[in-house]
């Protein structure tokens, strides 16, 4: 039986005047690997940005968290489902830096005893360095469709890492477009890939959870990141 994924997407929201540009964006490129891999995707929708049914986080059996700009009350509740249920989890880009801020948050609650929200948590320390993403440059390259691997750069795996078992490679080439990295991550993570600049690019939660820096979606070099959260 075919499993259901959950895909978590970016929300842009009051960005603008008008009513009907409040949206959350779906693309198309997760939801053809999903398919190709033998999942049927599932689009979680929250209301006004804030929580997704619960229904409908048990309905699906693992989570693609896209890339975006802004991170919202639904993507700690969906990382915060996935982990605690033990469901499949893969942060693309954005949803890198939620797995990432998302046990900095946990490992800071267990420390203090805080028992609140994670976002109202995160909101709190945002500017603070503990918890905030680094400045890095030359790795908004895009998404030319015409000219991927231009847009792409090397990324070396750490052997024996979960990452590297399911890639069968030491080296991968992948397509690059974002302005801020994850730096010091929990210990509850294992950083298992880098670029050539030292700037990480995979992290893994075990073999349950995979973040990558990357955007494995455009094309079809990277699937076995797709088939891990479909079988």
């Amino acid at each position: 039986m075919s499993k259901h994924i959950g895909i978590v997407s970016p929300a842009f929201l009051w960005d603008s005047d008008q009513t009907n540009l409040d949206f959350y964006r779906f693309g198309n490129s997760y939801s053809k690997r999903i398919y190709e891999c033998g999942g049927v995707p599932f689009g979680l929708l929250p209301q006004d940005g804030l929580r997704i049914s619960e229904e409908a986080l048990d309905f699906v059996d693992a989570f693609v968290v896209c890339g975006g700009t802004r991170l919202w009350p639904y993507h700690y509740q969906a990382v915060d489902y996935a982990i605690t249920h033990g469901k499949r989890y893969l942060g693309i880009c954005m949803g890198m830096q939620l797995l990432h801020r998302y046990f900095k948050l946990i490992d800071y609650a267990k420390e203090t005893g805080y028992t609140g929200d994670l976002f109202e948590l995160y909101q709190t320390h945002e500017g603070e360095d503990w918890v905030s993403l680094h400045r890095v440059e030359g790795h908004a390259k895009g998404f030319l469709r015409d000219h991927l691997d231009e847009c792409k750069h090397p990324v070396k795996l750490v052997p024996d890492t979960h990452v590297h078992r399911l890639l069968g490679q030491d080296v991968i080439h992948a397509v690059t477009a974002h302005r801020h990295c994850a730096h010091h991550p929990s210990d509850k993570l294992v950083v298992s890939g880098y670029a050539e600049d030292g700037t990480i690019e995979v992290i893994e939660y075990g073999e349950q959870a995979i973040g990558v820096q990357f955007h494995p979606e455009p094309d079809d070099t990277l699937l076995p990141l797709f088939e891990f959260i479909c079988r």
